[in-house]
């Protein structure tokens, strides 16, 4: 990636709708030269799909929680492969160190954060424990 590539990717993250005539106009390029870059950055696997970022606020979830999930020997990967299904599972990571799993939970109420770990996560097959950390404040989120 040359330093073009990177001011079209910073601006691409700040917002994916940015158009390519407008990408052309702020770099002094032009818009085809826009449109090859991007596609071989596409190509190559840098930028990987075009999304928008959904507030969770205004879609009903006010609570945000980290879980972290020790699993039975060997069953990190099958545990979080169904945790892929929750609805209130919005991030899953894998981990080495004390805790198998991170997951991202996402819900409307401290209640249904509460039921969601008690009901669906401490009884899910594999896991042995996991501790529920809720977060305050978001001061940073990369997308």
């Amino acid at each position: 990636m040359d330093e073009v590539d990177k001011k079209i990717v910073e601006i691409l993250r700040y917002d994916s709708r940015t158009t390519f005539s407008q990408i052309a106009r702020d770099l002094g390029i032009s818009d085809v030269a826009v449109y090859k870059r991007v596609k071989k950055l596409q190509d190559e696997g840098i930028i990987k799909r075009f999304t928008l970022v959904l507030d969770p606020k205004a879609i009903g979830r006010e609570v945000i929680a980290y879980v972290f999930m020790k699993t039975h020997a060997n069953h990190a990967i099958s545990v979080a492969e169904r945790l892929r299904e929750e609805e209130w599972v919005s991030e899953i990571c894998t981990l080495v160190g004390e805790y198998d799993i991170i997951a991202k939970v996402e819900t409307n109420t401290i209640q249904s954060l509460r039921e969601f770990v008690e009901r669906r996560l401490r009884n899910m097959e594999g896991v042995v424990d996991l501790r529920t950390s809720i977060v305050f404040t978001v001061f940073k989120e990369n997308i």
